[in-house]
């Protein structure tokens, strides 16, 4: 099933707030009603963000028990000395040797499912703590999914088939909005590092350059057919902000084609059915070098300055869960926390351990370019910035029209992760 029409993906354009309630909660109802393994509408496979040279992004992946870095591990269990007898009684037959203590069992807290909205390098953490053992070391047997769009992975959640999603804080804020009662928990990516991606073909038309003005580079995207995720989405949100920084109607204006994860993206730029998209890296870099395009404007420039510090992807899950599972959560933020100072610490050993799970088939130049441009958007502390927040609440009344009218404690519960900076502060990758 396909979760939008032609008529309604229009109006859904159009009024993105209601669009994603709408579909989040259609897709829970397929998902508690059983309607099959994947968390993406119409049996699809699970995709991502990973470009398409050749080869499917790693889903499903699970923790194979490697062993786990750094301090923090189950300490052993104490076994008292045995001791002799005092006093008038006949001394004792000296007593065997204690039997070595046996360590304490490492906690299990069970199995628990995140799903990605994509595979991109606004997903770090998750994966960086998967591939190194952090969750496994806090009792998690933990599986991660791409779903290929947010409105799907935060679907997976609050329809229960996994735990906890990545997507962007958007979805947190619009589906509070409508009643739904999801958090954000932990931080993953604290820029909106999205990129416009245009055909060199539309590039040369518009008479635009790298080295051209902003406002010129905004204003070259007028009447062109733009691939983004979906309707209501991040990617949607993104060139619908920056066309009005163009002084351009979102609109009339733009010719939005959703065209769901990075693959079926990918494609239809290639064959030009598209003439740009918006999308994370290392897609737009792979796509500059293989595809002849352009990377138009890039959120991970610095070049926007009403974007900088804009609280981007989010670790979330439903308020119930988190009620009901708190020694789950906290060990799943405990595990994100590990990876994020592991990234602070050590970039190059996060990327390579990320590439490996994520990006197995991209060329070394094009991730490596690609890292080096997200590693400043990538979260560093677990802690979710009340001032990242705010930024993201002005974006959002830009592009919808309308102040958000929650605020940072309805979207956001920052305790998980102010206990786990404090607890693991000495914490060395």
């Amino acid at each position: 099933m396909r979760l939008f029409t032609r008529s309604h993906r229009e109006s859904s354009v159009r009024h993105p707030i209601p669009a994603l309630v709408a579909g989040v909660l259609c897709l829970a109802l397929l998902v508690a009603c059983g309607g099959g393994s994947s968390v993406r509408p119409g049996g699809a496979p699970a995709g991502g963000n990973v470009p398409a040279t050749g080869s499917a992004p790693a889903t499903g992946s699970r923790s194979t028990g490697a062993a786990p870095s750094g301090a923090g591990a189950p300490s052993a269990a104490q076994a008292s000395p045995a001791s002799g007898g005092t006093g008038g009684a006949a001394p004792a037959a000296a007593p065997k040797p204690a039997a070595p203590a046996a360590a304490a069992p490492p906690k299990n807290l069970g199995k628990v499912a995140v799903v990605d909205a994509g595979t991109g390098l606004i997903y770090v953490p998750a994966g960086v703590a998967l591939a190194k053992g952090y969750f496994k070391q806090e009792g998690l047997d933990v599986e991660i999914t791409a779903a290929g769009t947010g409105t799907d992975a935060t679907a997976a959640v609050v329809g229960g088939s996994a735990q906890f999603a990545t997507a962007s804080i958007s979805h947190v804020v619009q589906a509070v909005e409508g009643g739904l009662p999801l958090v954000a928990l932990a931080p993953a990516a604290t820029e909106y590092a999205l990129a416009i991606v245009i055909s060199k073909e539309a590039a040369d038309k518009a008479g635009v350059t790298l080295q051209s003005p902003l406002a010129d580079r905004l204003k070259a995207v007028k009447g062109l057919k733009i691939g983004i995720s979906s309707p209501g989405a991040s990617t949607d949100k993104f060139i619908r902000y920056l066309a009005t920084q163009g002084g351009l109607n979102p609109d009339k204006d733009l010719q939005l084609v959703p065209l769901g994860g990075i693959g079926p993206t990918r494609a239809a730029f290639k064959e030009r059915k598209v003439d740009a998209f918006v999308r994370s890296s290392p897609d737009p870099e792979a796509a500059a070098i293989m595809d002849n395009g352009i990377v138009l404007v890039a959120g991970n420039r610095g070049e926007i300055e009403a974007m900088k510090g804009f609280q981007y992807t989010v670790y979330l899950t439903t308020r119930d869960f988190a009620k009901q599972k708190p020694d789950v959560v906290q060990a799943f933020v405990n595990g994100l926390t590990r990876a994020m100072f592991l990234t602070r610490d050590k970039g190059d050993e996060a990327s390579a351990v990320y590439k490996e799970q994520r990006g197995k088939n991209v060329e070394a130049a094009i991730w490596n370019e690609s890292w080096k441009n997200n590693l400043p958007a990538i979260a560093k502390d677990p802690i979710i910035s009340q001032d990242n927040v705010k930024v993201t609440f002005n974006i959002l009344k830009v592009v919808e029209g309308q102040e958000v009218k929650i605020k940072y404690e309805d979207v956001v519960d920052p305790s998980y992760a102010e206990k786990a900076k404090a607890a693991l502060k000495d914490f060395k990758p």
